[in-house]
């Protein structure tokens, strides 16, 4: 009798699905950069960076080191957003939900007319966080 056994992890990706979903991300993106209807850009993009955060999210939080990574690649290309900005603060949110000195999802008075401006703002968070931690390519 073993005093310890080996447990399998709690979620296993379908791969098929996973690729499946990311080509569906990819080319809403892609029409969404192509298009020359904007109605259709708007609504591509839109619905691009919903479906991206929460194919990103699922990655970040999963125990398989591959779909990890690969979710990391697929937020910063299609969202824009870094998994090296976004887990540390998303962690500190579950950690200290509603404490105020932690959470900065509550650290702000919300001002509604400002809402539109929180995707520039996280992306900016998100480049300053690559460079500080030097996690950034250089094409030449």
């Amino acid at each position: 009798m073993a005093l310890f056994r080996k447990v399998e992890p709690y979620f296993v990706p379908f791969w098929s699905i996973e690729i499946l979903l990311f080509l569906l991300c990819l080319s809403m993106w892609m029409i969404g950069c192509m298009t020359k209807i904007s109605v259709l850009s708007v609504l591509c993009f839109g619905l691009t960076q919903i479906l991206n955060g929460w194919i990103s999210h699922s990655a970040a939080h999963n125990r398989n080191r591959l779909l990890t990574k690969l979710g990391g690649y697929q937020s910063a290309l299609l969202g824009g957003l870094s998994l090296c900005w976004w887990a540390p603060k998303h962690n500190m949110h579950h950690m200290f939900t509603n404490v105020q000195k932690y959470d900065e999802d509550i650290q702000h008075a919300y001002k509604v007319y400002l809402y539109p401006f929180l995707y520039l703002k996280w992306r900016f968070d998100s480049i300053v966080s690559a460079f500080t931690n030097q996690n950034y390519v250089i094409l030449h």
